[in-house]
């Protein structure tokens, strides 16, 4: 088994990285070829990022169903003999799936002891041991050097986490964030436009409660100005004619590409079914312009009939990043983001 992990192109050994992590990679690029998007060691922090954290995630998928519904995987790999830990581990990811909220859990080991099996049936959680994954990569002819984007471990190890790390000191980064489109089908269409604007402005704050205070404080500010003005004309003083700006109007005013993220969301409903091709080759890209040189032909099959669309659908997600929110991205994309909306004649 460690063999099979460390053995890399070539047949030379990856010694800087250990077993433990070679197995997680080897786990998550299973999942990316069978349509999940994956990410490595996820840290989970209390609300509102106080406090120290709470736990960190080995593996976390995220795949849609044709309806646009969001599933969550969460898997914990190990690699260490014996069944020594097991039955904690398993009674923790059943706790996990609470909090995460995760639809599924996995224990994922090399070998898993019959009594950890039996509780984990009893728990909901679901077991993978290395004969299971083994079948599933040759049921996808994944070979042993099929290592692709993220989810090589010399890419990942020697590139990706070094830029994790660093953008995770970056404060404006380390912040709570919330989904509007898991909102989308218990609103109608008005009604969910009016939402989004609503969080949009407002962040993560309700926005009528937002109001109410910005209401009120621009009304102190105005009885501050007024008592200013009237002692100035009590001392002799001309009043002065100055506009007074509003809080309430400024701060919650939606931003400008509002309409156009509306479009966008609208396009991407349109072919739920490509939601997760869709994620996987904007990741497959991201890992093309950070330096991966993995062949992608082969975990792209899954898509090959809708390649035209999923590759216009990443575009136009691409081209809104671009145009709207700055985002830096290659040469063939720059001439064609002058519109922030993209037109509706736009193949989609």
């Amino acid at each position: 088994m460690n063999e099979h992990i460390n053995r890399t192109r070539g047949g030379t050994l990856r010694g800087s990285i250990s077993p433990g992590t070679q197995w997680e990679y080897r786990l998550t690029r299973l999942r990316f070829y069978q349509g999940q998007f994956v990410r490595r060691s996820i840290d989970i922090w209390p609300q509102e990022l106080r406090g120290d954290k709470l736990a960190e995630l080995d593996a976390i998928g995220v795949s849609f169903d044709p309806q646009l519904r969001r599933r969550i995987e969460v898997i914990e790999g190990k690699t260490s003999a014996g069944r020594s830990g097991e039955i904690d581990r398993v009674i923790w990811l059943r706790g996990i799936s609470t909090l995460v909220p995760a639809n599924d859990v996995v224990i994922a080991k090399t070998r898993v002891d019959d009594r950890t099996r039996h509780l984990a049936r009893r728990l909901r959680v679901s077991v993978l041991d290395e004969q299971a994954v083994a079948t599933a990569e040759r049921a996808l002819e994944i070979q042993d050097d099929d290592w692709v984007g993220m989810h090589d471990p010399e890419f990942g190890e020697h590139i990706i986490k070094p830029l994790r790390e660093a953008l995770g000191k970056a404060a404006e980064l380390n912040r709570a964030g919330k989904s509007v489109a898991s909102w989308h089908d218990q609103y109608g269409p008005d009604a969910f436009n009016r939402f989004l604007t609503h969080e949009l402005s407002s962040g993560v704050a309700d926005v009528d409660n937002l109001r109410r205070i910005l209401h009120r404080i621009d009304d102190l500010h105005r009885q501050d100005i007024e008592a200013v003005h009237n002692a100035y004309i009590a001392g002799g003083v001309a009043r002065a004619i100055l506009p007074v700006r509003s809080l309430e109007a400024d701060i919650l005013r939606p931003p400008e590409w509002t309409e156009g993220f509306l479009d966008l969301i609208a396009r991407l409903r349109a072919h739920p079914h490509l939601a997760t091709a869709v994620i996987r080759t904007l990741d497959l890209r991201s890992a093309e312009r950070l330096g991966s040189t993995c062949e992608t032909t082969k975990v792209q099959r899954g898509w090959q009939s809708d390649i035209d669309t999923v590759t216009n659908l990443a575009e136009t997600v691409e081209r809104f990043l671009i145009s709207v929110w700055s985002a830096p991205g290659p040469a063939y994309l720059l001439p064609r983001h002058a519109s922030p909306t993209p037109s509706p004649s736009d193949p989609a």
